[in-house]
This record gives structure tokens, sequence and C-alpha cells, in this order.
């Protein structure tokens, strides 16, 4: 795709009802942005429901399913 940012939600919910809009099963990654941030990571304020930021190393992800 062509986005510019990684786009995060901060709740797992509304994270699936986003990747059904594309997916029947999508898969959904949880990001350990404290962690992140903390190494140097920047995240940005999308909107009210999303966060961005550049690319996110693997070693922050972890797939819940």
């Amino acid at each position: 795709m062509s986005r510019q940012y990684v786009h995060l939600l901060a709740d797992q919910k509304t994270a699936q009802q986003v990747g059904l809009r594309r997916d029947s099963h999508p898969a959904i990654l949880a990001i350990n942005a404290k962690t992140a941030s903390e190494d140097g990571i920047l995240f940005y304020i999308g909107n009210d429901k999303v966060w961005l930021s550049g690319p996110v190393p693997t070693k922050y992800i972890r797939i819940l399913f």
C-alpha cells in the first residue's frame, strides 16, 4: 500500500473491525510502544483513535491472532 506511516489503534476491538474491511481473518499485532518509544521510535497522534509511526522493528511486535 502507499501509506506514509504505520497506522496503529489503541484497542484490539477497533483494530479487528478495521482489519475486517480488507480480510475476513485479519492478523492483529500488539506493539510494545512504551519500550519502542523509550528506544527512540517516534509515535504521532493521527486522530482520536489512530496513532502513527514510521517502521516498527519486529522486536517490538507480538502476534495476538
